[in-house]
């Protein structure tokens, strides 16, 4: 059996990008797709969304 490890850390700044990637990931995961219109406002909406909560 294989073992496998988890490690967790806190999300800074730089992650942003990565957390953008994700959530628009997850997007298209749950809706089945998104339109290329829905990921530039994505793209340009959750970047200041992480900044303001997150950070």
């Amino acid at each position: 059996m294989n073992n496998v490890e988890i490690i967790y850390d806190i999300a800074n700044l730089n992650d942003i990008p990565e957390l953008v990637r994700l959530r628009i990931l997850y997007m298209i995961d749950d809706f089945g797709s998104i339109t290329d219109e829905e990921r530039e406002g994505k793209e340009n909406q959750l970047p200041g969304y992480f900044e303001r909560e997150l950070f």
